[in-house]
This record gives C-alpha cells, structure tokens and sequence, in this order.
C-alpha cells in the first residue's frame, strides 16, 4: 500500500504552495495508483527507488504513462490509474492555483492534462542540483527545508495576480457553477 503524508510550507510561501507531501511505496510491494481529477499544479521528484521500482498504467487520455523520475504535472479533467512495484519514494509540491505561475512564470494551460520534464523546466543546472540536493538529504524534515529554501529564493514572476485571484475566489465560492459572462 502507497503511504501518504503531508508537511507544510514555509508560511513565506502561503501564496504559492499549499502543501509537501511524501508517496512511498516499500521494496517487494504493489499498489494501485489512483488520482481523481485534480485542480492543483505540481511537481513531483522521486527521491528515492530501488531497481525493481516501476510505475505503470494510463495517462489523462488513456495512454501509457511515460514514467519519468522527476515532472511538473498539470490539473487533470480526467482520472490517473495504474500501478506502483518495489522501493518508490517521490516528493510531492502542492502548489496553490497560480503559484507555478507566479514563480516561474509557466502557463499552466499548456500543462492542463500534461506533464513536462522537472528539469528541463526548471533548467539543466537548477533542476538536477535541487533534485540532487532533494535525494541526499537524510530526512523529510531535511527535504522541507531544501524545498522552502528553493522556492523563498524564487522572485514571483507576477505578484499582481489579484484580479486572477478573485476571480479563482469567486469561482470557489459558486462551487465551479458559473458562465464566463456571469464572472
């Protein structure tokens, strides 16, 4: 069974991140992978597998998953299912609905039922250091502040999102049930 658990972000990072998480799978085990539709953004950074270690199952439109070690993953309108065999540990970033945007500028459409390379969008040199750095931390209080420290020395690439943001609110607030003319 995949084991879940959530950390919080530096309160410096309310605006951007909603939450850490942590997936682990132990060696010589095989569980399901399921994930509803989801309106967050993330990245997810596998930090640790063993050489058993294989994730399968379909994509947002049915396709295989093409497992990559380390991607930025956008909101999905569909469901994710497969599964997980041997030592997976991956390190979750939740962000916030603008916060991927904000901090590096990425237009999250193109990520909508998508996900890209971590590295390549966060560059060669950055993306493998913060991996690198991630995967010989000894603890998850370690990665945290790894995490925090990266994302605190990011300068948001737009901090007036106001307009965006209220936008988002009043959304929310009318649970999705509302026409662009309405907004």
């Amino acid at each position: 069974m995949i084991q879940y658990s959530f950390y919080p972000a530096d309160k410096g990072l309310n605006d951007f991140i909603f939450s850490y998480g942590v997936m682990e799978l132990a060696a010589g085990l095989t569980a399901p992978l399921v994930s509803p539709p989801n309106g967050l953004t993330g990245f997810l950074i596998r930090v640790k597998s063993d050489e058993t270690a294989l994730v399968n199952g379909k994509d947002f439109e049915g396709n295989p998953i093409a497992y990559q070690p380390n991607y930025a993953i956008g909101q999905t309108t569909h469901p994710i299912s497969g599964y997980a065999t041997g030592q997976i540990t991956l390190l979750v970033v939740f962000f916030q609905p603008l916060g991927m945007y904000q901090l590096f500028g990425y237009n999250m459409a193109a990520l909508c039922n998508k996900s890209v390379d971590l590295v390549q969008l966060l560059g060669h040199a950055t993306g493998n250091a913060l991996v690198q750095e991630l995967r010989m931390a000894d603890s998850i209080e370690n990665q945290t502040a790894i995490l925090n420290r990266f994302f605190l020395q990011q300068k948001p690439i737009d901090k007036d999102c106001d307009m965006l943001k209220k936008a988002l609110d009043t959304i929310h607030a009318a649970e999705g049930n509302m026409d662009v003319k309405t907004l």
